[in-house]
């Protein structure tokens, strides 16, 4: 994943990385994003790029499919 904001207020910075794109982690292509589960995945390879949370109430992850195709 790539990008990074940087919020400051009056004492301290604050950092995170943020997805403005996301990488395959099997082939390297871009992915796209399903709005629905929230997460990245790559079409070609039929697999997630990203992991599911650790909620197991989550609304996006907890009824997500193995395989997002």
């Amino acid at each position: 994943m790539k990008g990074e904001i940087t919020f400051e207020n009056n004492k301290e910075k604050i950092r995170f990385k943020t997805a403005f794109t996301c990488e395959c982690p099997e082939c390297g292509l871009n992915t796209e994003y399903s709005v629905k589960h929230d997460s990245y995945y790559c079409p070609d390879c039929n697999i997630w790029a990203e992991s599911k949370c650790e909620d197991p109430e989550c609304r996006y992850c907890k009824d997500r499919p193995e395989k997002p195709l």
